[in-house]
Formats: structure tokens, C-alpha cells, sequence
């Protein structure tokens, strides 16, 4: 999928003349398993939107263990490590199979947002669903058993359990490798 395929497909744009401009700033690129698409502490230089693949965002705790913090898997899935576009990233994303995303340059897009009202509507639109899913998030993982998470988890991530190692899961849903394969092991896979 090119750039303005994606911009009509996903985000419903038809602005002839921001279609050009977006376009002349995006960037689709292959990219490997394990590359980092934005590092904590780090300035967050370019926005990802996912095309196929998996990524996942992390961040370290007072331990040092890494905290899977968010998934994404969806065409249109958006990589951004803060919520400012001049903020440094939070959290660490990496991609956990090989994919491809488009990038566009956090200055490009602030300029866009700043010429047409429009781009400034997706950005809080993808801004609120990721509030919402935050949200979503703590509720599930501190009102519901290990097994209401896991049901949640496929349900909410359709066939995402076989594309990722199941270590990556257990840390998204706050479970230890050992309680997240028991359970596996319990028969309640597809629970």
C-alpha cells in the first residue's frame, strides 16, 4: 500500500492538496524484526503507522525488566512514543516481526496540522482511541482474573498469541512466563 492509498483508505482524506503534501512527506519502508522504531528519553523525530507487522511499545521498570506496554497489529496501527509531537518518546517501540509502516516527520505533520484543520482532527481522533484503550487497559488488568485477561487478550488481538512469543504477552497482561503458561497448558487456550 502506497502513502496515498493509505491516507484515503485509513484516514478517510480527500483533500487533494493535503494528499499531496502528506505524501511528499511520508516514507514506506520495509523494516526488520527487532528494529527500533523510537528509543525512551529519546526526541521522537517521526511518527509510524503500521502497514503489516507487529510492533510492540516498552518501557523498563525500577528493576529494569521490560514492561510490554502496548500492541499493535492492524493496518493503521499508529507507532508514536509520547503524546507531543516535540516530546521525547516514553517508551521504547520495537518492531517483533519483519513489516512494513509509513513514517512521516513529526515537524512535516505539525506544519500539516497547523494548514489544514482536517489533519488536526485524525491526531486527536488518535489521541482519544488511545486514551480510550489506556483506559481499557487498567480496567482489565486490575479488576480481572489472569484467565478474564487472557480471553480478553484474544478477543482484542485476534491470532496475535501466534505471531509473538508468548513472554511478550504475559508482560502485556501483567502475568509472569510462568502463570501465562499454565494457563496456555490448562486447556483454556481458546477460553
Amino acid at each position: 500500500m502506497d502513502a496515498e492509498n493509505f491516507l484515503k483508505t485509513v484516514f478517510d482524506v480527500q483533500n487533494e492538496e493535503l494528499l499531496r503534501e502528506a505524501c511528499a512527506l511520508a516514507n514506506v519502508a520495509d523494516v526488520a524484526k527487532g528494529i527500533m522504531l523510537a528509543r525512551c528519553g529519546e526526541p521522537q523525530t517521526h511518527i509510524f503507522f503500521l502497514l503489516d507487522g507487529v510492533f510492540r511499545g516498552f518501557f523498563l521498570d525500577i528493576d529494569g525488566r521490560e514492561i510490554t506496554d502496548c500492541l499493535g497489529y492492524r493496518c493503521g496501527d499508529v507507532a508514536m512514543a509520547s503524546f507531543g509531537l516535540d516530546d521525547q518518546a516514553l517508551v521504547n517501540i520495537e518492531m517483533m516481526t519483519a513489516g512494513k509502516v509509513l513514517s512521516l516527520p513529526t515537524s512535516g505533520l505539525a506544519a500539516l496540522m497547523q494548514k489544514y484543520p482536517e489533519v488536526l482532527v485524525i491526531y486527536n481522533q488518535l489521541l482519544t482511541k488511545s486514551l480510550e484503550m489506556n483506559w481499557e487497559m487498567k480496567i482489565v488488568l486490575y479488576q480481572r482474573t489472569a484467565k478474564e485477561r487472557y480471553a480478553w487478550f484474544q478477543k482484542k488481538y485476534p491470532g496475535l498469541i501466534d505471531r509473538i512469543s508468548n513472554k511478550y504477552i504475559a508482560s502485556f497482561l501483567r502475568m509472569n512466563p510462568v502463570t501465562f503458561s499454565r494457563l496456555l497448558h490448562s486447556g483454556d487456550r481458546d477460553a
